[in-house]
C-alpha cells in the first residue's frame, strides 16, 4: 500500500514538473502583432489579390492556420 502511494506521488510530481506555464511577464501575441510579422495574415495590395510569395517563409504557415 505504501509503495503504491509513493509511486502515485512520484508520478504526480513528475507530471507537475513537466507542465509548461507561461511566464507572467510574457508578451501575449495579438492578431495585430501576428499580422505585422506574418505576411500571410496581412492585407495584400498585390495585383489580383495574390499573396506576396516572395516574403512568405515556411514558418509563417502554422501561425496563420491557428489564427
Amino acid at each position: 500500500m505504501k509503495l503504491k502511494f509513493a509511486l502515485t506521488a512520484a508520478l504526480c510530481l513528475a507530471v507537475a514538473a513537466c507542465s509548461k506555464t507561461p511566464a507572467p511577464d510574457a508578451e501575449v501575441a495579438t492578431p495585430e502583432s501576428m499580422a505585422a510579422a506574418n505576411p500571410i495574415l496581412e492585407d495584400w495590395d498585390t495585383p489580383f489579390g495574390v499573396p506576396p510569395f516572395d516574403r512568405i517563409e515556411s514558418e509563417h504557415y502554422l501561425p496563420a492556420f491557428h489564427a
